[in-house]
């Protein structure tokens, strides 16, 4: 552990204990973990899970993600006879042959 968690040392902690030993718990903690065992903790309703989006599978990329949840970066022009301005650039370089 002391590898993986070096912080453990710097906490107080001996990282090489095994079972680890993180001291006494406060009170609360206590009575909470006891309310969860006994099943009288209900979860608050901003913690419960909301039901998902869900899309079909042609509605999504290549990675999986839903295509209305991709933004819009770049659009080609809209008028495509106008030279690209690298090509002109180009035009005018004395290395262009």
């Amino acid at each position: 552990m002391a590898v993986i968690a070096p912080m453990l040392a710097k906490l107080g902690y001996d990282p090489y204990a095994n079972p680890p030993n993180y001291g006494k718990p406060d009170p609360k903690i206590l009575e909470n973990t006891r309310r969860v065992y006994k099943g009288e903790f209900q979860l608050p309703d901003f913690l419960k899970e909301k039901p998902q989006n869900h899309h079909k599978v042609d509605e999504l990329t290549p990675e999986g993600f839903p295509l209305t949840s991709i933004p819009v970066l770049w659009t080609p022009p809209q008028n495509t006879t106008q030279t690209p301005v690298y090509t002109k650039l180009n035009k005018l370089s004395k290395w262009s042959s």
